[in-house]
């Protein structure tokens, strides 16, 4: 059960990996595109937060509904 767990968080963690560095590539092009449409300094910044609070609350959302963690004294009972 152990190396069946570790392997699928294992998985999931090479999967968060790969998905972080396609997001920070995509971010450095589009804050370049950004500063080259004179967009002001701070704008790209603050939009990009706005957006990442709102991808955060939806993940978070996903993975209570997908992957509730259930307290072992509440399965029992």
């Amino acid at each position: 059960m152990r190396q069946a767990l570790r392997s699928s968080f294992t998985a999931f963690a090479i999967k968060q990996r790969r998905a972080s560095l396609v997001l920070g590539a995509r971010l450095s092009v589009l804050k370049t595109d950004a500063a080259l449409s004179k967009m002001e300094p701070g704008e790209f910044d603050t939009i990009a937060r706005q957006e990442m609070e709102t991808t955060m609350r939806r993940m978070e959302a996903d993975v209570a509904t997908s992957h509730p963690v259930v307290p072992l004294s509440s399965e029992v009972s």
